[in-house]
């Protein structure tokens, strides 16, 4: 019940397909010859305009096209429109992640960025050598798709195959443990991951932010 209401309690959760029970997250196809991919960009501006100023910093950097957070919604029985919260911090802390990259595809799962990558900072393995997480956006066939990545001193960790970009914010410290509790965290088979420590870490921190958003402004 606690894992429940502790991801409940962050407004800002980065796996986007954890947005809602009854939205399952996708990444279609899309290019600027593609009607349909053009009408969802357009609405997902039109619902987060943070959308349509990281779309244009991201095709600055190349690529043909931003494909936005979309998702099958199982009472509608129809594809929706998934709101993005992190847009802001993407759009405000973003940048072009550079240097070599090293994949670590053992025992990963496909499709599965954002669990693959927690599972590794919660393992701590030696031989991963993570400093941090990494979650926004990579550039893969001309098209900017969210993803997320490993951080090591000297490189980046890709659990998916090297990708020909990334942009994206840094997580490290309790962040990063706040990201790999949400990502895992409704999937009871991870929960041996979760140590009563870590568990409290994630607990305290999602509690201040919430203490945060609600205090007024100044």
């Amino acid at each position: 019940m606690i894992m429940g209401q502790m991801a409940y309690k962050d407004n800002c959760s980065i796996q986007q397909g954890k947005t809602s029970s009854n939205v399952t997250s996708v990444q279609e196809s899309g290019s600027t010859h593609n009607p349909r991919a053009l009408t969802r960009v357009e609405a997902a501006i039109k619902e987060q305009p943070e959308f349509g100023v990281l779309r244009a910093r991201l095709l600055e950097h190349g690529g043909a096209e931003v494909v936005p957070p979309w998702g099958w919604n199982n009472e509608l029985l129809q594809y929706v429109l998934v709101r993005d919260p992190d847009l802001p911090a993407f759009v405000d802390h973003g940048y072009l992640m550079l240097g070599p990259v090293v994949c670590r595809s053992r025992g990963m799962e496909p499709n599965r960025c954002h669990e693959n990558i927690a599972r590794l900072w919660l393992h701590q393995r030696k031989r991963d050598a993570l400093i941090g997480i990494a979650t926004g956006y990579c550039l893969d066939g001309g098209l900017w798709r969210q993803h997320s990545w490993g951080i090591r001193k000297h490189s980046l960790l890709e659990t998916l195959g090297e990708r020909e970009k990334y942009f994206g914010i840094r997580l490290e410290g309790i962040d990063a443990d706040v990201f790999a509790f949400k990502a895992l965290c409704e999937n009871q088979t991870y929960w041996p991951l979760f140590s009563a420590e870590l568990v409290k870490r994630v607990q305290t921190e999602l509690e201040r932010r919430v203490a945060v958003e609600a205090a007024p402004s100044l």
